[in-house]
Formats: structure tokens, C-alpha cells, sequence
């Protein structure tokens, strides 16, 4: 059975295409997260940023939700609100298996009661490097309870920043 060639392809042969993953926090390159999913992540597209603005907040004051984390640090949370925040987000794109995905998932509790994550397509602008830029949709891990986002940057717990930065991810 020969691999398939194409998405269509690649649907009608029951294989799952790769998929392409935005991230623009603590799995970014050199970032604490990323050492831990190296192997799902060791397909680097470029350096990207959302076309559309986007909010993107952490907290104040460093802390982790994680029982198996020993450190502390500002997690970043993207509100799915096109158009709003300080301008596009920028990240990475790297492409990911079915399985890489699903394991990445696993770790924001996509999908669960108390998850603090869930996964959205936005559009981005990749840089290859060549300064040459191409938009393509993507997935992302987006706040899965913005308005409890937002509560907390108006009670001045959280704040609004433009780029989540190494300083924010050392706590």
C-alpha cells in the first residue's frame, strides 16, 4: 500500500494528515514545556503570529495548576476573541501527528470538566526564514473560560501582555 500523497488522498486511504499546531507560550522553542513534547514538536514550520489580534493574559503572580510541576510560572491564556487584545500573537508552528496531538491535548486537559484549555483554528503568518511569509490556518490552545479570564484582569489579578516572553515562563 503506497502512502498517501494528498489530504484528500490521506482521507480517503483512513491515514490522518499531519497536523499544523500554533504555540505561542511554554511550548515555544527554549521554553519549559517544549523539552518535555520535543518529540511532537521536532517539526518546526517557522516563526509565526495570528493575522487577526487576539487578547492574550497570565497572571500576576506566578503559580502552576500542574501537581507534577515543581515550578512556578505565568501560563499564558489566548481569549478566542478575534479582533480584540494588543495585536496578532506571536509563536511558532510546528506540524504534529495525530498521536503528538493527542498527547498535547492530554496535557491541557482538552476535552475535560475542569480543563483550562480547548483547541481553535485561527489564522497565521508563517516567516520560513527566506523572508518569505505564507498564511495558513492552524490549531491553538485558547482559554476555555474567557470570561473567568477576563474577570481576573479587571480584578487586576491578570494582565493583558503582548508576547509571552522566557522571563514570564522562569516565573
Amino acid at each position: 500500500m503506497s502512502a498517501a500523497k494528498s489530504p484528500q488522498d490521506a482521507k480517503l486511504s483512513g491515514v490522518q494528515p499531519d497536523i499544523t499546531l500554533f504555540v505561542y507560550g511554554k511550548l515555544k522553542e527554549g521554553f519549559s514545556d517544549h523539552r518535555k513534547f520535543a518529540a511532537q514538536l521536532k517539526q518546526k514550520r517557522g516563526t509565526a503570529q495570528t493575522s487577526a489580534s487576539y487578547p492574550l493574559a497570565v497572571p500576576k503572580q506566578p503559580q502552576c495548576f500542574d501537581p507534577e510541576c515543581h515550578m512556578v510560572h505565568k501560563d499564558p491564556h489566548l481569549i478566542p476573541w478575534e479582533g480584540k487584545g494588543c495585536g496578532p500573537i506571536r509563536g511558532e508552528v510546528f506540524v504534529v501527528s495525530k498521536e503528538g496531538l493527542r498527547l498535547l491535548d492530554e496535557f491541557h486537559k482538552v476535552n475535560e470538566c475542569q480543563g483550562l484549555y480547548q483547541r481553535v483554528a485561527v489564522e497565521v503568518v508563517v516567516s520560513t526564514g527566506e523572508q518569505k511569509q505564507r498564511n495558513l490556518m492552524a490549531q491553538t490552545y485558547a482559554s476555555s473560560n474567557s470570561k473567568a479570564v477576563e474577570a481576573k484582569v479587571k480584578k487586576r489579578l491578570w494582565e493583558y501582555i503582548e508576547e509571552y516572553t522566557k522571563e514570564l515562563d522562569a516565573g
